[in-house]
């Protein structure tokens, strides 16, 4: 490569030392075989096989299961009465721990829980905010009263469109 200088003459042509490169390159190779570190391989281990093929069990498809909570208003919004179902679990303040408890009987131990199960809520249209999302925080999971953590159910929370008028 020749290179001119500042009179205007070209200079003799520079060769490039890659010995400096190379020294970086190596420096660098060095730094990273030091700072390296070995783990040991991950996901051995023994299995025991059976000598011969289990049968296979076929499983029962459960039904589909729905519950359907109700919650009907008064004129004012205020909560009327608290639906399982058919049964009526009141309209004060204990009502969502009856429904608590009774969706907690109904479904058992949440592991158990088929895929099919769903939560519908029905409620209407004039129902005060707080009244659903006490029936959605009831359906949604409680607490264990001798541990104290929560319980969540893992069945989906579905909203049946709120009616307008007081019809069952």
């Amino acid at each position: 490569m020749r290179i001119r200088n500042s009179h205007g003459q070209q200079s003799k042509p520079r060769r490039e030392s890659m010995t400096t490169m190379i020294d970086v390159v190596f420096l660098l190779l060095i730094f990273f075989m030091l700072t390296m570190r070995i783990l040991p391989t991950e996901g051995e281990f023994q299995v025991n096989m059976p000598g011969q093929p289990a049968a296979v069990v076929e499983q029962q498809e459960l039904p589909p299961i729905e519950i359907r909570i109700r919650l009907v208003a008064n004129e004012d919004g205020s909560l009327n009465r608290l639906q399982l179902g058919q049964r009526n679990l009141g309209n004060d303040r204990r009502a969502f721990e009856r429904l608590s408890h009774e969706l907690y009987a109904l479904i058992g131990q949440p592991q158990l829980l088929s895929e099919n199960t769903a939560i519908k809520i029905d409620s209407d249209y004039n129902l005060d905010y707080e009244h659903l999302m006490n029936a959605v925080g009831a359906a949604s999971g409680r607490l264990d009263p001798k541990t104290g953590r929560l319980i969540r159910y893992q069945t989906p929370i579905e909203f049946v469109p709120a009616r307008r008028d007081n019809d069952s």
